[in-house]
This record gives structure tokens, C-alpha cells and sequence, in this order.
């Protein structure tokens, strides 16, 4: 056979028809293929889930509807069951009135409360019924069953009306057959309602579909029962027979009962044989089959036979109810049943709803497991090599890729990962070669040292940019020429051969180099040079890094003049002083020579400090310094030893005349006049000479022994010089022991305050005290001022001294304020330390405030060489202290400048003339004279004046004509303790009666004080 003649006769190998088909093939396989794994795995996924949940909300619809079917039978059930009730109780009205109507007579309290016991059990099943329609909202007729049940309610209401009115009054006649139709056409309503809610439903179990056709049977059979109830009460009620139309009735109701009975036990048998049911069936029999039919019959037999009835009206209603009941009762075993099967159909339901519903939980699970479990082992892989493969593809190696499966996953990224980690350690190796080249070069460039690169020769390679800037040298100058490692200065440099020796050995070659810049300044370079080897291990260049070291050579040079000379005066300080004086001393002793060392101190150096400021003070220095070294010998050393102090060392004299001479051209050169800017200065100085080795072996004695004899020199009237001796260095060392008992004083309270009173020279009265200190020492007794209050202001002692005078005197001060001596005053000396003190002030506010004094008795009393010591600073003290309110008092005038512009611009409140010029006043009319021009100006400056050191009544007189306004002295008191001055206090006498007496001075006085 020939395939390929069978093949080309194929119908498929036409080619028409086939390429429409692999066209369509071809695009749905493009269309399949464009689509992303985890895409179609979402599809597939997703159209199974909703397959499955329509599926299952299909069932779950009609199980639902099946529910709702349920729920409307359960409720015509409900409304079924109220129906029945209200008409069995309407049915035992309808007999219960129908026999009243009929027979007014037995409308007894019996009958009439047993009648609205009936109404009650209507008018409550009534509205039970209402309210079972409103719990049945969803039932498709309900609003047609409230129709018809509201139409009920509102006839029973009219006709109960007419009853209860023909019941009541006497002459209203209402037919009881009237009222039986009313109230059957009422029943037959509650039936039309109770037929309308029970329409068919399609599906269910046969009892259920069976229920509504019972109902309907039991109903009638009551019905027909009550309605021969009513009949039947009616006509015994009044003792009558039955007519023929009755008769008729009697037998319809017992056809149609008959008819109905026998369709009930018909349809009974698709009912089981329940315990409640049987025992419904058994009632039924014995009491309506059994014990009605007999009563019936007997009734009936009497009324034709027209006996009495058996039964009274009301008897033949209790029996007949009963059998009415019974098969109501039957009926609620039925519907007992009925509602039991509808409880199963609705349990049914939603039991099939609920495993419905987790079902759908169930496969949305099973479908979110098998998803995730997909993602996780498909889609998250892809997803994870698709991104691992982009980080990768835009050079990003730090991430590595993570797949935790092991499957064929894992072992593409296992490939993956190696790839990466080669890559980033490719990367990595270029990165640390890229950056140590990189930080290599920016050290390079940036370093602040020279770095030159010249290959074996010394041929320059590379010039970093420092090179320029140090040497001035531009790159192009220098590279490709040969580098020049020699200094300018041959001698501190190695031979150029053995450099190179070194360096070509293999050796690295440091040291320090003085080069030359290319603008010709000359600079230190710290210079290092190293080989550098190729890979073989061979010198290929050399590396020179050259350190510009120029400033901290002077730094070094400047630091090493610094160490052992003063900044200002460029003179040699303490530690080159002790090192000069040793090489003196080595020298003197060499050569049997005395070494002298003169401490020159200058006079007054404070105040033009203090005057004319640091900056002149300075130069003033640095010109007397200048002067000490021109004036002294090449061989002598001038040391500035500190402040003002300067310290001449000399040796090489024979005898002590030699320092004399030189001590008097040192003193002669600074008494010159110095002009220092636009101020022509004189200056003096005191010195203190030593010898070595006659008053000292060390330093340290032979200064302390000079500084004694230049303050000695001082004490004397400054600008002189004086030896040491062993008297001065006595006096030093009680100086020191006074200062010790002074400090020792004011720890152990041994001041104490003395008082001299100052007298009015108009009154003769005590009119102020001035307070005096005095120390009771323990081993001197009573030491005066003149001997501490200098060492006390040295050593700045006198300010807690001061402190603790004013708080004294204060304290006094108020305590006779308390006496009844309120104007006395209390004068107080203060020092010129305490006024420099900056808390003087402050000092004087806290005491005034802690006892209590008026601050215008207190009065402050300032020497008038304190106040020219530095007068425009104490001006402004005394402001402050004046501002206070405190009296100033001008102690000792006319000892010191007596400067009368001073005068006038101070706030001085008194004026004290100082004992000099009282002393021999009436034997120097020129005194008297002085003190009288004294008294005017100070009363013209509105300044009282007070004499001090009155001691006769002469010079007491001689002051009250001079002007005086008080005076002090001997004459009055001497400084007394507090108690005795207190004394004199309470005598309350005139002191000066004489000078009160005489009231003009003799003409010999007035000759004195005209001349």
C-alpha cells in the first residue's frame, strides 16, 4: 500500500480546511503561553472556588425556600390553632345566650357570671389570635386574615350589645335565632380566616399536607355540634317540643356530623398511633360517640313523646360542651403532630443550611490551603528567582536568594547563589582595590607633608600638592629631573653617598634637613626616605616625605628663650637667676670674691598702675628694665624677679663700697624722668643688699634677707638702699610673729572697743564717740593701734578687724540709744584696704540693717593720705558710702597733700585738724592762723571741724576762737572701755567750764591770733 498516495488523498492534507483550525490552535497556544504561571494558577484557583460556592449556594437556596415553607405552615398552624379555640369558645357563648334569650328565667348571678366567664375566654382568644397574626408577618395572606378577624371583633361587639340589652330590660325582645346566626356567622369569619391562612405548600410530609384537611373536618364537626348545642339549649329552655323546621335542622346537623365523622377517621389513618392521639380517640369515643348520641336520643325521644326533657337547659349545655371538647381535644393531638413534623422539616433545614454553610468554609479552606500551599512552593520561588535575577541584573550582590524547598527550586537557587557570591566577591576585590587606591590617593593629595616619588635614579615621578605649597616649586619644574635630597647646610647633613647607601640598601633614612624654598627662605624639613620593592622583591623607587617643621622649630627656640626669661622685659627670670647665681658663686668662690644681690623694688609702682592702667605700667617696666641693663655691668646678671621687682646678681668686688656705687647709678637711672606716651613719669625705687656667702648660703635666704633690707630701705623715705643685718632680719621675725597673733587675735575675740568722746565747743556737751580699737594681747597686754593696724593692712587682715569694729561700735551705739542719748554719734576709722574691699558696702548696709541705727549717726572717717592715694576711685566710694546717708569725716588734714580742689569735690561732713598743729598753738601764732584759714574753708564748704589732741584748756580756747565746732582730746577723756564711757554719759555735765565762762579770749590771745 502507498502510504504516500494515502497521505496526499487524506481529506486533512486538502489545506483548506486544517488552517483555520491550527490558526485558532496556534493563537490559543500564544494566548495560553503569555500567561504567567502564577496567573493561570490564580485562574484555575479561582474558577474551581466559584464553581464549587455556586454549587453549593444553589443547594443552599432551596433548602432555605424549603425553611421559609416550613415556617409559613408553622404559622397557619399557630393561627389555625387560636382560630379553633376562639370558636369553641363562641360556640359555648352561642348556646350559653341562645338559652338565655330563649328563657329570660334562668338569667340568674349564676348563669350571668358563668355568661361573661365566657365573653372573658373569647375576648381573650380574640386577641391571642391577633397577636399570633402579628408574629406571622411573612405569611402571604396574613393582611387578608386581619381582615377578616377584625370584622369578627367589631360584629361580636353589636350584637353582644343587643343581646345584653334584651338580657337587662324587661319589654326588649331579642329572637335567640337571630342571635345564633349572628354569632354563626361570626364562627364561620374565624373559619374564612383560618381557610385563607391555610393554603396549600407543595413539598412537604404528607401529615403536614393532610393537617389542613383535619382541621378543616374537626371544625365543621364541632361546628355542627355547637350549632345543635344551641338549638337544642334554646328549645329545652323553653320547655317546649321541637317544631318541624327544628326537626329538619336536627337531621342536617346529624347528617353532615355523620358525613364528617366518617372522612375523620378516614383521613386519622395516615396519622400514627401516638400515646396523646389514642387518648384523644378514646375521649372521643366515650364521651361524643357514646354519651352525647345517648343524651341526644333521650332528649329527642321526650320531645316526641312531649315528656318532660331529661336535662334542664343548662345541664344539656355542660354535656354537650363536654363532647364538643373532646374533639377539640383530638384536634390539638393533630395539631400536636402536625406542629412536631413542622419542628423536623425546620430542624431539617437548618441543619442542611448550617452543613451548607460549612461546607462553603470548608472548600474556600481547602481552596485557601491548596493555594497558599501553591504559592508558597511555585509561585513564591518564581517570584523570588524573577527578583534574585533583576537585583542581580542592575549589580545589587548583597542580597542572597532564599528558597527554604527542596526541590528543583532550591537547585536553581542553589545556582543561583553561587553565581551571586562569585560576582560579589568579584566585586568586593575590585571595590577594596578601587578604595584603598582611592584612600591611598586622597592621603597623598591632601597631606599635609611633601611627598616625592622618583624612580632608582632619583629621576621625580609624581609631586604631591603640599610639595608646591612648601617649596614653592610648581610639578612641571620638577618632575622628570632628578630630586635633590642635599640641605643648604652641609655640616648637619650625612655625606650624599652614605644617604644613598642607606636607602639603597633597603634601609629607611630619617632625619632633619635645613632647605632652601624657591623664593630663597630657608625652612626645616623632617625628612624620611624609603625603598619601595617590585613583585621580584627589587628596588624599583623611592618614596621621600619631607615634614615642614620650620614653626615648630621656633616654637621650640621661642619656648627655650621663654623658659629662662620674663615675656615683658626680656630679662632673665627665677630659674635663670638661680642658675646664674650658682655660676656666680662658683666663680666668687674660685676666686675668693663676694657675690652681692640687690633686690630693687619701685616706689609707688600701684598707684601708676592703678592710675594710668596695665598697659603703661607695662612699658614703664619694660624702660626700667632697659635702664637696670645699661646701668649695670656687662658681667652683672639683671633678673626681673616678679611684679615690680627686679633682682641684680654682681661679684667681683673687693670691698662693700662697690655695691654702693652701683646701687646709687641704678637709683640715679630710674629717677630720671621717663616719658611713656603723653605722660612725663618719675619714678624712684628702694634696694636691699646681701651678700654672699656672709648673710646666706642658698638663694632662697639670701632674697629673703634682701627683701627685708629693701622694705627696710622704704620704711626710711624710699629711694635709698640698705644692707641686711641681724637687727633687721629681729625686726622681720617679730613682724612675722605679729602677724601670727594677729590671726590668732581675731580667733580668740582679744579686741576690745575704747571710746573718746568728742565735745561740742558750743554746748560743752558730748556730742559723738569715736571708736578706738585696742588688743588685749595675752603675753604684751595692751597693745595700741600704732603697733598691728600697719601689719594688720599688709597682710589685708584689717578687713575682718574692720568687720568686726563697725558691728562693735553699732551695737554700743544702740544699746545707749536705749539710754536716752538718741543724737550721739559714732565715728569709725576705716582703712584704704576696707575701702577697696568690694563688699564694704554691702558690709555697711547688713550691719545699719541688723541693729538698727540710723545710718546718720554713724560717721566714717577716712585719713586724708587714703584719700589722695587713689582719689578718683575713692570719690566714688565715698558717693556710695554719702548715698547711704553716713557722715564722712576728713581725719588728720593738713598732714598729707591738703590738695583744696580735692577737698571740694569730696563729700566730707567734717573736717578733724590734726594734732600737729594743735600741739603748740599758743606758742606758734602761725598754727593758730592755719587752723583759723582751716575753719573757714571748711565752713564754707559746709563742713563741721573738729580739733584732735586738745589736751590744756589753753588750746581749747584757742580752737573755740579759731572756729572750732567740737574737739577731742585728753583735756576731755582719754579712750575708755564702754562702761566708764558710759558714765560719763549719765553726768550729764559741762567739760569745758572755763571756756564756757569766758566769753572773749584775753587781748594777749587777740594779739596772737591778729598777728
Amino acid at each position: 500500500m502507498d502510504l504516500s498516495s494515502a497521505r496526499n488523498r487524506s481529506p486533512m492534507n486538502t489545506g483548506t480546511p486544517e488552517r483555520p483550525v491550527r490558526k485558532g490552535i496556534q493563537n490559543l497556544h500564544g494566548i495560553i503561553y503569555k500567561i504567567r504561571i502564577r496567573q493561570l494558577l490564580l485562574l484555575i484557583f479561582g474558577l474551581l472556588s466559584l464553581i464549587a460556592i455556586a454549587a453549593i449556594s444553589w443547594n443552599a437556596v432551596g433548602v432555605y425556600q424549603q425553611y421559609i415553607h416550613a415556617e409559613n405552615m408553622a404559622g397557619s398552624n399557630v393561627v389555625g390553632e387560636q382560630s379553633l379555640a376562639l370558636n369553641v369558645y363562641l360556640a359555648r357563648e352561642r348556646g350559653l345566650t341562645a338559652a338565655l334569650l330563649a328563657n329570660r328565667g334562668i338569667y340568674d348571678d349564676r348563669n350571668r357570671q358563668h355568661l361573661n366567664h365566657l365573653r372573658q375566654k373569647s375576648d381573650e382568644s380574640l386577641r391571642l389570635l391577633f397577636q399570633k397574626i402579628s408574629q406571622f408577618p411573612r405569611l402571604p395572606t396574613i393582611s387578608l386574615v386581619h381582615k377578616h378577624v377584625t370584622a369578627v371583633q367589631q360584629r361580636l361587639e353589636q350584637i353582644r350589645l343587643q343581646a345584653d340589652h334584651s338580657l337587662d330590660k324587661e319589654g326588649v325582645k331579642f329572637d335567640y335565632t337571630v342571635w345564633i346566626k349572628a354569632i354563626t356567622g361570626c364562627i364561620e369569619e374565624v373559619a374564612t380566616a383560618n381557610r385563607i391562612v391555610s393554603t396549600p405548600v407543595d413539598k412537604i410530609d404528607h401529615a403536614v399536607l393532610y393537617g389542613t384537611t383535619v382541621k378543616e373536618a374537626f371544625f365543621n364537626l364541632s361546628e355542627n355540634a355547637g350549632r345543635e348545642r344551641a338549638l337544642i339549649s334554646a328549645v329545652i329552655a323553653q320547655h317546649r317540643p321541637f317544631n318541624a323546621e327544628e326537626y329538619d335542622l336536627l337531621r342536617i346537623y346529624k347528617h353532615t356530623r355523620d358525613v364528617i365523622g366518617k372522612q375523620m377517621d378516614d383521613m386519622l389513618g395516615f396519622f400514627p398511633d401516638t400515646a396523646e392521639i389514642l387518648a384523644a380517640q378514646e375521649n372521643l369515643q366515650h364521651t361524643y360517640k357514646k354519651n352525647y348520641q345517648a343524651l341526644l336520643s333521650a332528649v329527642m325521644q321526650s320531645s316526641r313523646n312531649g315528656l318532660a326533657y331529661p336535662v334542664t337547659a343548662r345541664e344539656w349545655f355542660d354535656r354537650s360542651t363536654e363532647a364538643v371538647d373532646a374533639i377539640i381535644n383530638l384536634s390539638g393531638a393533630i395539631d400536636s403532630h402536625i406542629n412536631d413534623d413542622i419542628e423536623l422539616i425546620k430542624s431539617h433545614s437548618r441543619n442542611t443550611v448550617t452543613a451548607l454553610f460549612f461546607t462553603v468554609l470548608l472548600v474556600m479552606m481547602i481552596f485557601t490551603i491548596a493555594f497558599a500551599i501553591t504559592f508558597q512552593r511555585i509561585i513564591m520561588p518564581l517570584r523570588e528567582l524573577e527578583w534574585s535575577a533583576n537585583t542581580i541584573a542592575r549589580g545589587d550582590f548583597s542580597v542572597p536568594v532564599q528558597i527554604f524547598s527542596k526541590d528543583e527550586f532550591a537547585d536553581v537557587a542553589k545556582a543561583f547563589e553561587v553565581m551571586r557570591d562569585y560576582l560579589l566577591n568579584d566585586r568586593e576585590r575590585r571595590q577594596k582595590a578601587e578604595d584603598q587606591l582611592r584612600k591611598l590617593s586622597t592621603a597623598i593629595e591632601q597631606s599635609t607633608s611633601s611627598i616625592i616619588i622618583t624612580d632608582i635614579h632619583g629621576v621625580t615621578e609624581y609631586v604631591n600638592p603640599q610639595f608646591y605649597q612648601t617649596t614653592g616649586y610648581t610639578p612641571e619644574e620638577v618632575i622628570g629631573h632628578k630630586f635633590n635630597l642635599r640641605g643648604t647646610d652641609k655640616k648637619i647633613l650625612p655625606s650624599h653617598d652614605d644617604l644613598f647607601r642607606t636607602i639603597r640598601n633597603g634601609h629607611v633614612w630619617q632625619g632633619e634637613l635645613l632647605n632652601k624654598k624657591k623664593n630663597g627662605d630657608l625652612r626645616w624639613d623632617l625628612v624620611s626616605v624609603s625603598p619601595v620593592r617590585n613583585r621580584e622583591g627589587k628596588i624599583a623607587h623611592f618614596i621621600c616625605i619631607q615634614h615642614d617643621i620650620t614653626e615648630r622649630k621656633a616654637l621650640e627656640k621661642r619656648l627655650d628663650y621663654m623658659a629662662y626669661h620674663d615675656e615683658l622685659t626680656g630679662l632673665p627670670n627665677r630659674t635663670l637667676l638661680i642658675d646664674r647665681f650658682e655660676q656666680h658663686c662658683v666663680t666668687a668662690k674660685r676666686l675668693n670674691e663676694k657675690v652681692f644681690l640687690l633686690m630693687l623694688d619701685l616706689d609707688r609702682f600701684k598707684l601708676i598702675n592703678d592710675s594710668l592702667g596695665h598697659r603703661i605700667g607695662d612699658r614703664l617696666l619694660v624702660e626700667v628694665a632697659n635702664r637696670l641693663k645699661q646701668t649695670a655691668r656687662g658681667s652683672d646678671t639683671v633678673a626681673r624677679y616678679g611684679g615690680d621687682e627686679f633682682v641684680i646678681l654682681a661679684s667681683g668686688f673687693s670691698d662693700k663700697d662697690m655695691p654702693i656705687d652701683l646701687s646709687k647709678r641704678l637709683l640715679s637711672a630710674i629717677e630720671q624722668t621717663l616719658a611713656i606716651e603723653s605722660y612725663q613719669l618719675h619714678v624712684s625705687a628702694s634696694i636691699g643688699i646681701t651678700l654672699w656667702p656672709d648673710d646666706g648660703d642658698d638663694m632662697d635666704t639670701l632674697l629673703r634677707q634682701a627683701d627685708t633690707a629693701m622694705y627696710h630701705a622704704k620704711s626710711l623715705g624710699r629711694g635709698q638702699f640698705q644692707f641686711f643685718t641681724r637687727e633687721l632680719n629681729q625686726q622681720v621675725t617679730q613682724r612675722l610673729r605679729l602677724e601670727n597673733d594677729l590671726r590668732d587675735a581675731i580667733e580668740n575675740q582679744e579686741f576690745e572697743i575704747y571710746y573718746q568722746p568728742q565735745v561740742s565747743l558750743k554746748s560743752g556737751k558730748i556730742v559723738g564717740a569715736e571708736a578706738l580699737i585696742r588688743w588685749n594681747h595675752p603675753e604684751l597686754g595692751l597693745v595700741s593701734p600704732d603697733q598691728f593696724i600697719a601689719t594688720a593692712e599688709d597682710t589685708n587682715l584689717i578687713i575682718p578687724i574692720g568687720e568686726w569694729v563697725i558691728r562693735s561700735a553699732l551695737k554700743q551705739a544702740i544699746e545707749w540709744k536705749k539710754l536716752g542719748h538718741t543724737t550721739l554719734s559714732m565715728a569709725v576709722n576705716v582703712s584704704t584696704r576696707q575701702l577697696d574691699d568690694a563688699s564694704f558696702i554691702s558690709q555697711l548696709i547688713s550691719s545699719l540693717e541688723t541693729f538698727g541705727l540710723e545710718a546718720e549717726y554713724l560717721e566714717i572717717e577716712i585719713t586724708e593720705s587714703s584719700v589722695m592715694s587713689q582719689p578718683e576711685k575713692m570719690l566714688y566710694v565715698l558717693n556710695s558710702i554719702k548715698s547711704l546717708g553716713i557722715k564722712l569725716a576728713l581725719d588728720d588734714f593738713g598732714t598729707g597733700y591738703s590738695s583744696l580742689s580735692y577737698l571740694r569735690r569730696f563729700p566730707f561732713d567734717k573736717l578733724k585738724i590734726d594734732r600737729s598743729f594743735i600741739k603748740d598753738i599758743a606758742s606758734k601764732p602761725e598754727d593758730a592762723a592755719i587752723i583759723r584759714t582751716i575753719g573757714e574753708i571748711a565752713h564754707n564748704l559746709n563742713m563741721t571741724v573738729t580739733g584732735e589732741g586738745v589736751e590744756t584748756d589753753i588750746q581749747a580756747t584757742y580752737m573755740r576762737h579759731c572756729g572750732c565746732d567740737e574737739i577731742q582730746g585728753y583735756l576731755i577723756s582719754r579712750p575708755i572701755p564702754a562702761a566708764q564711757f558710759e558714765l560719763l554719759l549719765r553726768q550729764s555735765a559741762t567739760y569745758l567750764p572755763r571756756i564756757a565762762d569766758e566769753s572773749e579770749p584775753s587781748s594777749t590771745l587777740h594779739a596772737e591770733l591778729d598777728s
